[in-house]
């Protein structure tokens, strides 16, 4: 998209389109709209508002990213806010465009850490637990007032630090906002029926006085008394948590039950693989985005494929459509967990991507988790009724009945794995091979997201972890590379001497525990020798989404640089520095001068030999890098016994079992003998597939994964490795 001049011949106008997104039949069914809308071109005008509106993944994810030519600050919705005064004063996080936008975000993000959030998720389990237990006792019930409505109501205003009097007032309250970025409707002048009681209940728990000492919202006054944000703001940083705080995670976990319901095949392949509830959280916001719409308004005059949008034209961005649209998507209206939903634009996209999604995001990883544990099979008691919003894709009433799940001994969980044939086997640079998997019968790969790994089986009893280093669009093969290590443990030598071309081997799906951040506005790559594997597939992602980026690949020489000749004739070529060890000194990376200045939303993704990566990171650290943007995997790590290593006990919180963990044992082997379930990969610390939540206890970390700000709160630990620095662990298991 860029600015033109209007009267440019070649431009034509937008089609017209007689279809009205906010009435009741639209919202009861918006699908087949949506499709019409995507197929009446990549933006039409609809003569009901006389606005422009998009619907077609690319020109949406395009126009959220671009907010220089399509602001926020003049409204979300409907309205204008250069033309007509506001229902209430406008978020300065929603509603507002940068400087003021960075500076308010940025306060929400320090604000909402990972480590505050990991603090909360005790108290989580232990809320959800008690309101399983009673939803639970009955295998009918209603599914979103007493489970998807009940859990976040209970979690989410003791996280900010509401009072409990008077929290009946926020479901109205968000309803009545969602309401409003609509046009002045039935639905908007019903929910404004008790405005005035409401957003007067509102207000006085935005103040400080009326906030508990130790929830988000006294974090974001401390803010104000730093001098980072004024009082004011302050109140209307807190405003903004609890207008988007709430309907969004309760619609996202009420999506979730229902397509559990109509897919059991679904919800079964979570109950084998609890790691799949990550994924499954972003496919439901795809598939059912609950936030359906949100308006731009255009800065300037603008094209968009051949067509014109004047200057300051209302432009109605359709997200639900572009989260299924086939031009994007494969398969757009199947829901399926395993899916690669890189992209979708659910929470947004850009600078105003949703800063409280972490949040939802635990909230349902606790609640679905907790129900993993209790129930096999989910099913549809009744017809579900969706609640009319003009922004608001909104479940009101979910009858569901469950069979619940019966105790059985633990058994040790063995994820799937596939068997892949080695296409072609590869000397990519001395003791580097790289290797082309394929499936025998030539079916579709899973598909994988840039910074994915697969587990490969070597041989019996020896598993490894390799990074993906091909294009992650690619479904025909998945490329790994591998380093015969000089120390190795087995693997790089087995796969190196043993395996061949024409050979079939047992891989693992992809699994993710380096992925890109759907939030950055900058990338920066570092790769060290081997660690060039998942940072070849990251750039690939970017260059092929238009991201901003650049890539530092530092090798001993050039002839030990690995796939040279592909990044050399990459579409990425641009953007890659390459640093020799024994190349002129000009050449060699400078740390200082690569990691000074970073931005707010600029993000460093580093891999390679531990002592590079070491480097990288205390180099970023010391330039004020915030952990939350320093994304990193080591390759390998080291299980460290020490001369003080004592016998301690752990304890499993489901069953009150204690087990004895000798000074000679991990805690993973201690509990496998015992026949504890327990999923093992790297059994290094390294890739984080153990790591098990502490409920009770100080662990001693001796992992590769975990951040220091993530150790330091003791909220989980991975037991193939680390020990206890207490006489006992208290363990979610």
């Amino acid at each position: 998209m860029a600015a033109v001049n209007m009267n440019a011949a070649e431009l034509s106008r937008a089609p017209d389109l007689d279809l009205d997104p906010f009435s009741l039949g639209f919202l009861a069914d918006p699908y087949p709209g949506h499709a019409r809308l995507r197929d009446a071109g990549p933006v039409v005008r609809l003569t009901r508002y006389g606005i422009c509106a998009m619907a077609r993944h690319a020109e949406v994810s395009a126009a959220l990213q671009d907010w220089k030519t399509f602001c926020s600050g003049r409204g979300a919705g409907l309205s204008d806010f250069a033309k007509e005064e506001p229902w209430r004063p406008p978020s300065i996080i929603l509603e507002a465009d940068p400087p003021l936008h960075t500076r308010t975000r940025g306060v929400l993000s320090k604000v909402l850490t990972r480590p505050a959030l990991m603090r909360l998720r005790e108290d989580m389990q232990q809320k959800a637990g008690a309101i399983l237990d009673g939803v639970l006792a009955d295998s009918h019930f209603e599914g979103v007032s007493r489970l998807a409505e009940a859990f976040p109501l209970r979690v989410f205003p003791d996280a900010v630090g509401v009072t409990p009097d008077g929290r009946e007032n926020l479901l109205p309250y968000e309803d009545m906002a969602f309401n409003a970025f609509g046009p002045r409707n039935a639905l908007l002048e019903a929910s404004m029926a008790k405005a005035a009681e409401v957003t007067a209940w509102i207000a006085k728990q935005c103040r400080r006085e009326n906030l508990a000492p130790n929830g988000f919202g006294a974090e974001i006054y401390a803010q104000a008394d730093c001098g980072t944000i004024t009082e004011e703001e302050a109140g209307m940083l807190v405003r903004t948590l609890l207008s988007a705080g709430l309907d969004t995670t309760i619609q996202s976990l009420a999506h979730a039950l229902h397509c559990f319901a109509l897919h059991p095949d679904q919800w079964q392949a979570i109950r084998e693989s609890p790691s799949l509830i990550r994924d499954t959280f972003d496919e439901v916001v795809r598939y059912a985005s609950p936030i359906q719409t949100f308006f731009r308004t255009t800065t300037r005059d603008t094209e968009i494929a051949g067509m014109q949008v004047p200057q300051g034209e209302k432009v109605l961005l359709f997200l639900a459509a572009a989260n299924r649209d086939p031009r994007h998507w494969r398969e757009p209206d199947r829901f399926d967990i395993r899916r690669n939903t890189t992209g979708h634009v659910g929470f947004g996209y850009g600078i105003h991507q949703c800063i409280g999604q972490a949040l939802a995001r635990l909230e349902f990883e606790v609640v679905i988790g907790a129900l993993a544990k209790r129930v096999r099979r989910f099913e549809l008691d009744g017809s579900p009724a969706f609640r009319p919003n003009n922004t608001l894709r909104a479940l009101e009433h979910l009858p569901l009945r469950v069979e619940l799940e019966i105790a059985r001994p633990a058994v040790r969980v063995t994820p799937a794995m596939l068997e892949l044939r080695v296409a072609r086997k590869c000397l990519e640079a001395p003791d580097i091979c790289s290797f082309e998997l394929v499936h025998p019968s030539g079916k579709e790969l899973p598909q994988f997201a840039a910074g994915a790994h697969l587990d490969v089986e070597v041989r019996e009893g020896l598993t490894r972890q390799y990074s993906l280093c091909n294009d992650p669009s690619e479904r025909h093969r998945y490329l790994i590379a591998v380093l015969r290590e000089s120390t190795s443990r087995g693997g790089s030598v087995a796969l190196h001497g043993e395996v061949y071309e024409g050979q079939v081997i047992r891989v693992s799906e992809p699994k993710n525990h380096f992925p890109l951040a759907a939030e950055a506005h900058r990338s920066l790559l570092v790769a060290g020798g081997i660690g060039i594997t998942p940072i070849l597939a990251m750039a690939q992602h970017l260059i092929s989404t238009g991201a901003d980026f650049e890539m530092h690949y530092c090798t001993r020489s050039i002839e030990r640089t690995a796939f040279l000749e592909r990044i050399r004739q990459s579409s990425f070529a641009s953007r890659v520095h390459l640093h020799f060890d024994d190349g002129a000194p000009e050449q060699r990376m400078d740390l200082a001068k690569t990691l000074e200045a970073p931005g707010t939303n600029t993000h460093l993704y580093v891999c390679g030999p531990r002592g590079f990566m070491d480097a990288v990171l205390t180099a970023a650290r010391a330039r004020s890098w915030p952990d939350s943007n320093l994304h990193y995997e080591f390759f390998a790590g080291e299980v460290r016994h020490t001369d003080a290593d004592s016998d301690f006990d752990v304890e499993l919180a489901s069953s009150r079992r204690v087990i004895r963990v000798r000074r000679d044992q991990t805690v993973a082997q201690a509990l496998l003998a015992e026949g504890v379930p327990l999923r093992l990969s790297c059994e290094q610390g390294v890739c984080g597939t153990c790591l098990t939540a502490v409920l009770e206890g100080i662990p001693d970390h001796r992992d590769s994964y975990l951040t220091p700000a993530e150790r330091a709160t003791n909220c989980s630990f991975t037991p193939c490795c680390s020990r206890a620095r207490s006489s006992r662990l208290v363990l979610d298991l």
